[in-house]
């Protein structure tokens, strides 16, 4: 089999193997964490804006990071609950079998994952911030890891930015802010803001993901006006060497020169009034250990930009891994690798939203493989970065997927264009017009369009165009549209299901050889 048609086998196959790079333990700028109560309002008429609640204060307190239904905020759970979801009994609670837990104020719903309250529309968060002397003249930056839906940020009562990613952090350019008192005002709307399908694990009650607002880290993070605005880092196996690129970010509109010092080597920079590029490859040992998950070595990089201007640093974590498809066999380092997975929706109950921290993912993980799963597919829906953390140093595969869960057919471009976009913010790509939201680690073993293969064949001309879109992005790495089977064949891209690498799924191990069964897992390790 020639090259470009494993390529090309692969491509529209469930999984897409895109291992390289992790980034980073954060900047090495000035940091204000935000967590702690804020001020709070529900805006359930929208009329927050018209009223200038973004310019004063908001009547009730609520504990940030955290989400306002936890919170003893929105409405009591009835059998009237507008929940985000289309596959379930609507009439459940007219059946004989559910009548008790039907009663007014003792209202469980046999569904979902329940939460103590519900609600669906826009809520304020507010605060007052001091910015230190020290910022002076720097680069300020409104950093929130995880708000749900849309985020709308006003400094000081002027609108500043804002976002509605479902699968990466919320970041907001508030420029160079003035020592002082500022005041910052954050409106989180978590209604159907999209033509999403109801039932996507990142927005459905099924697993209980529509919830109201920001969890994870809440910070204000200073730079330099010119700064390292992204870094990522492409190991090579065969030598042990990495090849970096960084994206200089310039806020101070003025070209310049300077030094980007890794590992010992200096290297020479310039930049424009937009900012800038670099590209230079480190070497490290011959013998540095690779990655897999049943030796999860990690290796750091320590960047550093100095210049006109300029000084900033990253930390990036990495992994020396490769992952290639050759036949039927998905090979990690050279080695055949059996995938065993399990699916992770997001659903978390107790909280009534998913951790934002390694330790929590860490013990996940290891339950996981304690039980003999290597490979955790989260359908329809991105986990926070601590996953990826975790993920990393336990040695686990993660399949990863936008936000939506949507059929793609005539009439549906938008759609289409909506899920690359959640691509193309997801996963790290050089060039100025994209910023980086998500630095994915070595241990990331897929990258799938969340089974969009059996909704296809009405508009082929979509595949190809997605697929063009995720090589853009992921060039180095294979990629996949789908999770692999239910295919039609009359498809030009399309193969019969046996024919495919599958990771998760019933079909995982159809007509594979004997060596892939679980009996002969000693002898892969070996």
């Amino acid at each position: 089999m020639t090259g470009s048609m494993m390529h090309q086998r692969f491509s529209s196959a469930v999984l897409a193997a895109l291992l390289w790079f992790a980034a980073a333990c954060g900047h090495a700028a000035d940091v204000l964490d935000l967590s702690g109560t804020w001020q709070f309002a529900l805006d359930r008429e929208d009329q927050g804006v018209a009223r200038g609640w973004h310019r004063g204060a908001l009547p009730d307190r609520i504990t940030l990071p955290g989400i306002l239904n936890a919170q003893g905020y929105g409405d009591e759970i009835s059998t009237q609950t507008p929940w985000v979801l289309s596959l379930y009994d609507k009439n459940w609670h007219l059946r004989d079998q559910y009548s008790k837990h039907a009663q007014p104020g003792k209202v469980k719903v046999p569904f979902l994952a329940q939460p103590q309250r519900h609600y669906l529309g826009a809520a304020w968060y507010g605060r007052e911030v001091v910015v230190p002397p020290a910022w002076h003249g720097k680069r300020v930056v409104l950093f929130l890891e995880r708000p749900r839906w849309g985020s709308t940020v006003w400094v000081d009562g002027r609108e500043v930015g804002g976002s509605r990613s479902l699968v990466a952090e919320h970041t907001v350019d508030l420029g160079l802010l003035t020592p002082g008192r500022h005041r910052i005002s954050v409106r989180v709307d978590n209604r159907m803001l999209m033509d999403y399908r109801p039932d996507s694990h990142s927005i459905s009650d099924s697993q209980g993901m529509s919830w109201n607002g920001i969890v994870g880290k809440l910070e204000l993070r200073a730079t330099t006006p010119v700064y390292i605005d992204d870094a990522q880092v492409f190991p090579r196996v065969s030598d042990r060497s990495a090849l970096v690129r960084l994206r200089i970010g310039n806020a101070g509109g003025k070209a310049g020169t300077g030094t980007v010092t890794a590992k010992g080597q200096r290297i020479p920079v310039r930049w424009r009034a937009d900012g800038g590029e670099l590209e230079f490859r480190v070497q490290y040992p011959k013998n540095a250990k690779t990655w897999d998950e049943w030796s999860p070595a990690l290796h750091k990089l320590d960047l550093r930009l100095q210049g006109t201007g300029a000084d900033d640093a990253r930390r990036l974590r990495f992994g020396f891994v490769e992952i290639k498809a050759v036949g039927k066999e998905i090979l990690v380092n050279g080695r055949p690798a059996f995938f065993r997975g399990t699916h992770d929706g997001g659903g978390f109950p107790l909280t009534g939203y998913p951790p934002t921290d390694v330790a929590s993912w860490k013990k996940i993980f290891e339950i996981n493989k304690a039980w003999g799963i290597n490979h955790v597919r989260f359908h329809s829906y991105n986990p926070p970065e601590a996953a990826f953390a975790a993920a990393d140093e336990v040695g686990i595969y993660l399949q990863a997927e936008p936000g939506m869960w949507n059929a793609v057919s005539p009439g549906t471009q938008g759609q289409l264009e909506s899920r690359l976009r959640q691509v193309d913010r997801a996963l790290p790509r050089a060039g100025p017009a994209a910023p980086v939201h998500q630095r994915h680690r070595p241990y990331r073993a897929g990258g799938a369009g969340t089974r969009q293969g059996d909704r296809f064949p009405r508009r082929p001309a979509h595949r190809p165009e997605a697929l063009a879109q995720q090589g853009r992005l992921v060039r180095p790495r294979l990629r996949s549209l789908t999770r692999g089977h239910r295919c039609t064949r009359d498809h030009p891209r399309n193969r019969p299901v046996d024919r495919l690498p599958r990771f998760q799924g019933h079909r995982q191990v159809h007509r594979l050889p004997a060596s892939r069964e679980l009996r002969d897992l000693p002898r892969l390790r070996a």
